[in-house]
């Protein structure tokens, strides 16, 4: 699997995920609730490892789409 870290910008000037809304997120999706950190007011981090399961990932991105408005990629690929 590829590794994956995404950065996610809310629209406005304030992100809409909360820290507890991150958790049941990971919660409903059976995912370790490091993987996704909210950050600053508009930003916050998902960093699956590479050897995740698709299906987490896959529930995990589907839990945070309401809350996105752009995603950047800063990494596809585990260094080794």
């Amino acid at each position: 699997m590829i590794g994956l870290v995404i950065m996610l910008a809310a629209s406005g000037p304030t992100l809409t995920l909360t820290t507890a809304e991150a958790r049941r997120i990971t919660k409903r999706c059976s995912a370790p609730a490091a993987w996704i950190k909210v950050r600053r007011r508009s930003k916050m981090r998902f960093m699956p490892p590479a050897n995740a399961p698709y299906r987490k990932v896959d529930c995990v991105l589907r839990g945070l789409r309401p809350h996105m408005s752009e995603i950047e990629f800063l990494g596809n690929e585990v260094p080794g």
